[in-house]
């Protein structure tokens, strides 16, 4: 489900050039039916260390600068998203740095999981929504994995090394150490491996 199904137009994510000379791209930015203008910037998890949670913020920020420059007659509703709920290793330097700014027709806010689909937008159904459709989207990819024989007891891997050569056979049942190792971990009761050595 896009922000065009809830009810907001989506905005250009590149907003131009600050007086630093910096190219702005945002994450989301999109506007409801009031001319309210939201910009989300959104990320996996919260587990940055000092430096890149200060210039992350900093980046936030610019962004939120040029926007109000560049929409001045528009409220401007400005997050920080960070889609895993599971680590808010930063989250009281963020709060504080939020209620730190102030500016007129500005609101800062910082969201974990589905907060933001739940306080923000109002739509906590599109998030199960998204999320029952990764999850569906996740056992679909698996179900395309290569499926991959068993080495030490099918007669599909028993097939395929009666078709090596010779030297490689040799090889195989060396005594160097890469090929000990392999034998112990792909054919642990050697009974492909004992049929070989019948042929």
């Amino acid at each position: 489900m896009g922000t065009g199904q809830l009810g907001y137009q989506n905005i250009e994510k590149n907003i131009g050039t600050n007086d630093d000379g910096d190219t702005l791209n945002t994450d989301q930015l999109f506007m409801d039916k009031n001319n309210i203008l939201y910009l989300i910037e959104q990320k996996i998890r919260d587990d940055h260390d000092s430096t890149k949670k200060r210039g992350q913020f900093d980046n936030f920020i610019k962004k939120v600068r040029l926007l109000s420059k560049k929409y001045p007659q528009n409220t401007l509703i400005a997050s920080m998203w960070f889609i895993d709920d599971g680590m808010k290793k930063n989250k009281n330097y963020y709060y504080s740095q939020l209620n730190n700014f102030s500016q007129s027709n500005i609101t800062l806010k910082l969201f974990y999981g589905s907060d933001m689909f739940k306080e923000l937008l109002n739509a906590g159904e599109a998030w199960n929504e998204i999320v029952d459709y990764l999850a569906k989207n996740k056992i679909n990819r698996t179900k395309g994995i290569l499926e991959i024989p068993e080495f030490d007891t099918s007669e599909e891997m028993f097939q395929a090394l009666n078709k090596i050569s010779k030297l490689h056979k040799k090889k195989l049942f060396s005594d160097s150490p890469q090929y000990v190792q392999l034998r112990r971990e792909l054919f642990p009761d050697n009974i492909n491996l004992n049929k070989l050595k019948l042929i």
